[in-house]
C-alpha cells in the first residue's frame, strides 16, 4: 500500500487529474464540477472547480528537454522492437507480445540510453524478458523460456509458490508482499 512505486504513481495521477479537471472545465463544464466534487483527498479543495485559479508556471518545472530527447529515442526504438515482434506473431511463432524475449544489440549511444532504463524495458516493450547489448542493431524476438505466470502471463525462469497462488513469478510474490503490508 505504501511502496514508494504506487506513492510517486499516485502523485503523478493527482497532479495530472487537477489539472485536466482545470483545463477541461470551460468546455466540459458539468462533467469538471462533478470530477472535481467527486474528488476525495484534494487539500485545499474550494466549493467549486470554478473557484480555483489555473497556475500555468505549476507545470514549467516540468518540462524537461533532455528526458524528452532521451524518451523519444526510446519510444523510437519501440517501435523498431515492436515490428519485429509482429513479424514473430505472423510466422505463428509467438501468440501475445508477453510469450517474447528480445535480444537487443544496438549502438553505444542507445545501449546507454536502454541500459539507463534496463529495470523497465519489459514493460516498454511488453515482453518477458530483454536482453541488451552493444553492436550493430539487431533485434532478435524468440519465444520466451520457463513458465507462464498465471498472475501477470509473463514467462519466468524461476516461477514459485506463494500461498495460494502457484507458480506465479517473483515480481508479483514481491508484489503480493507488499499488498499485505
Amino acid at each position: 500500500q505504501k511502496s514508494r512505486q504506487r506513492l510517486s504513481s499516485q502523485y503523478v495521477l493527482s497532479q495530472l487529474l487537477e489539472i485536466l479537471i482545470q483545463l477541461i472545465s470551460p468546455i466540459l463544464s458539468f462533467t469538471a464540477e462533478e470530477a472535481y466534487l467527486a474528488w476525495d483527498g484534494l487539500g485545499g479543495k474550494k466549493a467549486s472547480i470554478f473557484l480555483t485559479e489555473f497556475d500555468p508556471k505549476k507545470t514549467e518545472s516540468w518540462l524537461d528537454r533532455e528526458l524528452l530527447k532521451k524518451w523519444s529515442k526510446i519510444l523510437d526504438f519501440r517501435v523498431s522492437v515492436l515490428k519485429e515482434i509482429e513479424k514473430k506473431r505472423e510466422e505463428g511463432t509467438i501468440g501475445s507480445s508477453l510469450d517474447a524475449e528480445i535480444e537487443i544489440t544496438c549502438s553505444k549511444e542507445q545501449f546507454s540510453c536502454l541500459d539507463s532504463i534496463s529495470h523497465t524495458l519489459k514493460e516498454i516493450f511488453i515482453v518477458s524478458d530483454v536482453k541488451l547489448k552493444e553492436g550493430p542493431k539487431d533485434i532478435k524476438v524468440n519465444r520466451a523460456n520457463g513458465a507462464k505466470c498465471p498472475r501477470c502471463w509473463n514467462w519466468s525462469q524461476n516461477p514459485q509458490d506463494f500461498e495460494q497462488f502457484k507458480g506465479i513469478c517473483p515480481k508479483c510474490i514481491n508484489s503480493l508482499k507488499e499488498a499485505r503490508r
